[in-house]
């Protein structure tokens, strides 16, 4: 079998396995929409019906967080956060209340060649929008409020809610739990 042959037959794979997961999550399969639908059940999140919902992905529906809007991201890596451009008309009222982040390791290598980026929750990081936008005018110099905003390692480990015990949003051993079903040791 050539290496093309070989390749085609792993992307059907791939699909059949993309069909079996869009099935359950009522979306495609992209790392946005299952991010979305993962959090959505462990946090408590009432999805906009559509997708293309400006600014926010959700609502929490129960914790202290009740009728907050959540902006959910699902990332193989934790390094920049996609926010609205800070440049565009009508920044301040596209800024969702918090930004929740499923996110795996920290990149460790500059080049992608001969790596891999299995979906994996290796964290997840809850942040207070308008607090962020905050910090990072403050640095010098600020960086790029954009779709890659660059986020000090500081930040996110502050906003880290998992693994790590957080005050501000405690997590449940229920939570906990099915979070862990998405770590690499249970899904690699």
């Amino acid at each position: 079998m050539s290496e093309i042959e070989r390749l085609a037959s792993l992307i059907r794979q791939r699909n059949a396995v993309d069909n079996q997961i869009s099935a359950v999550i009522g979306r495609p399969v992209h790392a946005g929409h299952l991010a979305e639908a993962i959090t959505a059940k462990i946090f408590n999140i009432d999805l906009h019906e559509s997708a293309a919902h400006k600014g926010n992905d959700g609502i929490f529906t129960g914790g202290s967080y009740v009728g907050k809007t959540v902006d959910i991201k699902g990332y193989s890596s934790k390094d920049t956060l996609g926010m609205p451009d800070e440049g565009k008309t009508g920044f301040d009222e596209s800024l969702p209340d918090f930004y929740l982040v499923l996110a795996g390791p920290r990149k460790s290598a500059i080049s992608s060649r001969g790596a891999t980026a299995p979906w994996t929750i290796h964290s997840v990081h809850l942040f207070d929008a308008r607090a962020l936008v905050e910090k990072l005018r403050k640095r010098r110099p600020p960086p790029k409020i954009n779709e890659a905003t660059s986020i000090a390692l500081e930040y996110w480990d502050a906003a880290e809610i998992y693994p790590r015990n957080n005050p501000v949003f405690p997590l449940t051993e229920s939570q906990r739990e099915m979070l862990a079903l998405f770590s690499e040791a249970s899904v690699g």
